[in-house]
């Protein structure tokens, strides 16, 4: 393979991996903090929502 193939490809690689991150991370404008309030509202809606649970404390 060419040396320049080789570029490209990687090129093309790295492209499209940029592309890929930045349609999966949400700008922070996109980020809802569900409470108890609103939680059956947002996470029963016909979408999809990635929520992440944890705990308020530190464990050590």
């Amino acid at each position: 393979m060419a040396r320049s193939q080789i570029w490209f490809f990687a090129f093309e690689t790295l492209t499209l991996a940029l592309l890929f991150a930045s349609s999966v991370f949400a700008a922070a404008a996109d980020v809802l903090v569900l409470t108890e309030d609103n939680f059956e509202k947002e996470v029963g809606q016909d979408r999809s929502a990635l929520v992440e649970f944890y705990a308020p404390w530190k464990i050590r």
